[in-house]
């Protein structure tokens, strides 16, 4: 008997160390499969937050893509209508360059060809017909030119120009 306790006390220590060692072990590769899953799961967490700021990159990108697009259109569309509304404002001049011309004609038929009024009457119906002229055959950019080389050639005159028609529209504003 004494040597059946014996083998069964060695049974039970070699079964409790190999418990104890199964424990020991299974714990130990308990952590290291803890510490790899949280490798892993570190390593996930920092794939989507790379999949999510690349989506956002790709959104960002769009979104200034859109809005270039939409800023090139309102441009495009400005400059039509700015060129739409030249060429009105040139066939307009040129509309009202042909009636001043017009009202020269009407002058020359209905005012008197002779003595100081018909001569009155002679010059103001060509100057008009010079003025109508002019604008019917020239746009704003050469009336803007004729304009900035009579006030080079002139200074004086047209300042005391731009201050009369200055008072008369300030006259004019306030009544």
């Amino acid at each position: 008997m004494s040597g059946q306790s014996t083998q069964s006390k060695d049974f039970k220590n070699s079964g409790s160390s190999s418990a104890s060692n199964a424990g020991s072990s299974g714990s130990h590769t308990g952590s290291q499969s803890g510490a790899g899953s949280q490798s892993h799961m570190g390593n996930d967490l920092k794939d989507k937050a790379n999949q999510a700021m690349d989506k956002a990159k790709e959104a960002g990108t769009s979104v200034m893509e859109k809005a270039s697009d939409m800023a090139s259109q309102v441009g495009q569309g400005a400059r039509k209508m700015a060129e739409n509304f030249g060429d009105r404002a040139e066939s307009g001049v040129a509309s009202v360059g042909s009636g001043i011309r017009n009202l020269a004609g009407a002058v020359r038929e209905r005012a008197p060809h002779e003595g100081f009024i018909g001569n009155a009457a002679s010059s103001v119906a060509d100057t008009l017909d010079q003025t109508g002229n002019y604008l019917e055959h020239h746009g704003f950019g050469n009336m803007g030119d004729d304009v900035t080389a009579m006030v080079r050639k002139n200074p004086i005159p047209c300042l005391f120009a731009a201050a009369a028609v200055g008072y008369l529209l300030a006259r004019t504003m306030r009544s």
